[in-house]
């Protein structure tokens, strides 16, 4: 990695593999004798918010150590980024929006 320059990933991203790994748990646990209900999930994060390129979209990046995806400079402002995401199943979403 460059001298100067974190790596990161966005946001939307880093909730979504969070979403997958506990679809994954659950499904695992059906081979299982018992299994647990999955409830709030809290996640924080230290992000950096960006622009694209040319002043587009604003982007709100999740800093990683993993060394892959965007570079961000080191000199960018960080913050921390406290979620708690209530799980729900789609059906109930679908039907709470209507």
């Amino acid at each position: 990695m460059a001298e100067g320059l974190y790596k990161s990933a966005e946001l939307a991203d880093a909730i979504s593999a969070v979403r997958e790994e506990v679809i994954q748990a659950q499904m695992a646990a059906r081979q299982e004798k018992f299994s647990f209900r999955v409830g709030p999930v809290d996640m924080e994060f230290e992000v950096a918010l960006a622009r694209d390129a040319y002043g587009g979209r604003l982007r709100v990046l999740v800093i990683t150590d993993d060394g892959r995806g965007s570079a961000v400079s080191e000199q960018a402002a960080t913050h921390r980024v406290r979620l708690t995401l209530e799980p729900v199943a789609v059906e109930q979403q679908a039907s709470s929006m209507d």
